[in-house]
């Protein structure tokens, strides 16, 4: 071979190694400045990304809009997820039964169910709230059931209970049933909610009694008799609310002085309620006295109070409604002007 061809070669050779050498080195040498490139590139990510990374992929989480910050966007992306979870499968066993506990068929139960709104994300934060109303309309079958599923929410409110005929009495309206709740409702099919109805029938001889009884205001008790509409002397167990008002002997009206009544049931109990149409009394909650003082230099002091009670007595064979305004001071004595209904064969239904 040519020694000059031979030193071509090797030439050429040598400087093809040396170029692929720089070469190489300005690969390695732009590795760290690409991961540092890399890592400014994740921390610059949306607020969104950065949330899909740690929480997983959210198919249903748009990207921020404009116009909000990031933080206020992940608060409302936080609150969306939880929201979400608040949505259990609702189930509700109720049963209805008439005072005989007797099941009632064709009752109409309508009521609410309560669920987080999921499409609250396509409004992007503009929706005014992110509950979601959804109304529901059963009726109980021949063993006085109704059921409700095959939905999801996180409380079930049941509104009306009705059919001609017969008068509901006070129940519970609300169940929840969200994961964080304290006191879940736990639905059971062999152990239904029991709301029970009355019979009318039973309600036709119902009257409203209204009474206007002058009482002497220094603690003497007297007794009302519900039933024959009469007032007693003493504490008289022939009657079935007693009574006692005291206040200064000598008070003036126009003059502000310290005065009290005092009712107390005889064999039953008084339930305090704001009610101002009293359809249907309490089985239960009943206490057996009420108290009222208003002081002399009380802020809403009036020589006069009113105030609605449901009554229970003899062992829940009597029940009443009753409307009552205690004046303290009325022609030198006392007045308790009272009207009220009693049913006195066991039903609460009080109209």
């Amino acid at each position: 071979m040519n020694k000059k061809v031979y030193i071509m070669i090797v030439g050429c050779v040598g400087l093809a190694v040396i170029l692929i050498w720089l070469f190489s080195s300005s690969l390695n040498e732009n590795k760290p400045s690409q991961q540092i490139q890399d890592n400014n590139s994740s921390a610059g990510t949306s607020i969104n990304e950065r949330s899909e990374a740690s929480s997983g992929s959210d198919e249903n989480i748009p990207d921020r809009p404009v116009g909000v910050s990031p933080d206020a966007w992940d608060k409302f992306v936080s609150g969306y997820k939880m929201g979400v979870k608040s949505n259990v499968p609702i189930v509700f066993y109720g049963k209805v039964v008439d005072e005989k506990s007797s099941p009632i068929s064709g009752v109409e139960v309508t009521g609410l169910i309560t669920s987080f709104d999921e499409t609250i994300i396509d409004k992007l934060m503009s929706a005014k709230t992110d509950q979601k109303i959804t109304q529901f309309t059963e009726y109980t079958d021949n063993n006085g059931l109704f059921v409700i599923k095959n939905t999801k929410g996180n409380s079930v409110s049941i509104k009306s209970i009705t059919k001609a005929g017969y008068q509901i009495g006070s129940y519970n309206q609300n169940f929840g049933y969200a994961p964080l709740m304290a006191s879940k409702h736990q639905p059971e099919v062999k152990n239904p909610v029991i709301f029970q109805m009355w019979n009318t029938e039973n309600t036709q001889g119902l009257q409203l009694i209204e009474k206007f009884y002058g009482i002497i205001p220094d603690s003497r008790t007297y007794t009302l008799d519900l039933i024959n509409n009469q007032k007693l002397e003493g504490l008289n167990p022939k009657g079935h609310l007693a009574i006692r008002i005291n206040r200064p002997a000598g008070a003036i009206p126009r003059d502000k002085y310290a005065w009290s009544f005092e009712l107390e049931a005889i064999d039953g109990g008084l339930i305090e309620t704001t009610d101002s149409d009293l359809v249907a009394a309490p089985l239960d909650g009943y206490t057996s006295s009420f108290q009222c003082e208003l002081a002399s230099n009380a802020p809403k002091w009036r020589t006069s109070a009113r105030r609605n009670f449901y009554f229970k007595s003899n062992d829940g064979k009597i029940y009443s409604g009753i409307k009552m305004k205690i004046i303290s001071n009325y022609q030198n004595k006392a007045v308790a002007e009272i009207s009220y209904t009693t049913s006195s064969n066991g039903s609460p239904i009080l109209r």
